[in-house]
């Protein structure tokens, strides 16, 4: 149990340190406009009508497109680097888990090389999904127009939103193959193959597990908003701004928890077919 506290404590912190990594670049730019040094600081960027924010956003639309190419590279890097925290969560949940510290991040680590290559196939895999997508939906809109506005643009979001699914379910093809390779330590190659039976033999469980998981992190996420909007850091007040912080740790929390519980039934569900082989 204190390796799988461990292993959930350590993909917090870590990918709460990546948001901050990936933060830095903008705050850094919306501190360049100057507006921190109103006396009110970055609240004045909450308040309502936006007037504030329309005017950062201009300020800085010179350096959007540099600011978004250097955070797709940094963010491409972190989701390699989070395999690491990753792999001791699979390891630590998985029904061979180790019995010490050492022996846990020991195997982990010889568990990284497949897994990164695993998260690599999967980038690539839902960028061309999304992008075809894409391509596809703005086609189709531009070929609707001709009729009414309104039915294409609700084919375009249909599409989209079909997308979005196509990412996900590649997202769930992904932790079953990560789970394959963790409890047989497979290459890559045959880690997928696993993975892609597990989804085809049960996937009805597959996606009712990951779409639970989904849908629990996304609650956390639209409570952490409501909360967030109902302290209104636009307000005067230090402790809102403390209490906003604490309410995203516990957002970023909950969502490692909903991760680990569908990790955890992704082992399951690969386990009969290795125990078969």
């Amino acid at each position: 149990m204190k390796h799988r506290v461990l292993a959930v404590a350590l993909d917090f912190a870590l990918r709460g340190a990546a948001g901050l990594v990936l933060a830095s670049p903008v705050v850094a730019a919306v501190a360049s406009t100057g507006i921190t040094r109103f006396p009110e600081g970055d609240r004045l960027l909450f308040e309502p009508g936006g007037l504030m924010l329309v005017e950062v956003a201009r300020a800085l639309w010179s350096a959007v497109v540099p600011l978004i190419q250097a955070e797709l590279v940094m963010g491409l890097v972190l989701a390699l680097g989070l395999v690491v925290p990753y792999a001791v969560l699979l390891v630590a949940l998985s029904r061979r888990a180790p019995k010490t510290t050492a022996e846990l991040f020991g195997r982990a680590m010889t568990r990284v090389p497949p897994l990164v290559a695993l998260q690599g196939l999967t980038l690539l895999a839902q960028s061309a999904a999304l992008l075809a997508l894409a391509a596809f939906a703005a086609g189709l809109r531009e070929a609707l127009v001709g009729a009414t506005s309104r039915p294409a643009d609700l084919v375009f979001v249909l599409v989209l939103a079909l997308g979005g699914l196509v990412v996900l379910g590649f997202g769930a093809l992904r932790d079953l193959s990560s789970a394959a390779c963790v409890e047989d330590e497979l290459a890559s190659p045959a880690a997928l193959r696993h993975g892609l039976a597990a989804l085809l033999r049960a996937p009805g469980a597959v996606f009712s597990g990951f779409g639970a998981a989904a849908v629990a992190a996304a609650a956390c996420v639209a409570a952490g908003a409501l909360l967030t909007g109902a302290l209104d850091v636009g307000r005067p007040g230090a402790f809102r701004v403390a209490l906003v912080l604490a309410l995203h740790q516990a957002v970023l929390l909950g969502r490692t928890l909903c991760r680990a519980f569908w990790l955890r039934r992704a082992l399951g569900l690969v386990e009969p077919r290795a125990l078969g082989d």
